[in-house]
């Protein structure tokens, strides 16, 4: 179980929303976040991805503490998963607000492997496999 300590209620909505991953059952997944002061967040976030069955992309944007949110791409993008097929990618852009663009703005990044290129043209291709850090509606059961 993740443990969330002092966090704010907001952020482990916010969080545990992200964690939800079984419900994308071996599909690639995709989430953004438009803010980074959930750095605690994102450690927790390390964690939990040890246990993705699919791919996972983290997008965002630099608005936390850059040497802090440095020190947690460079742990969360050498986390390998359990099952081979899945890996853990890593994209930020400065000055952007998540969104499309931003995903359209990896997607013609040089420095993007084919193997992520393939899973952000799929994500792109298909918008329900997007996750955000905010629901559309209360999770059900």
């Amino acid at each position: 179980p993740v443990e969330f300590g002092e966090m704010s209620k907001l952020e482990q909505m916010r969080i545990k929303d992200v964690l939800r991953m079984e419900r994308f059952d071996n599909k690639p997944q995709c989430f953004l976040f438009d803010d980074l002061d959930l750095c605690p967040g994102l450690k927790h976030l390390q964690a939990a991805i040890k246990d993705a069955k699919a791919p996972v992309i983290l997008i965002c944007n630099k608005k936390a503490n850059v040497s802090e949110l440095q020190d947690v791409c460079a742990t969360t993008i050498k986390i390998s998963c359990p099952i081979q097929s899945a890996a853990v990618h890593l994209l930020w852009y400065e000055g952007h607000d998540v969104s499309t663009t931003v995903l359209e703005k990896a997607l013609t990044d040089p420095s993007i492997n084919g193997d992520v290129r393939m899973l952000l043209n799929e994500l792109q291709l298909n918008p329900s496999l997007r996750a955000t850090d905010r629901p559309q509606q209360p999770a059900g059961t």
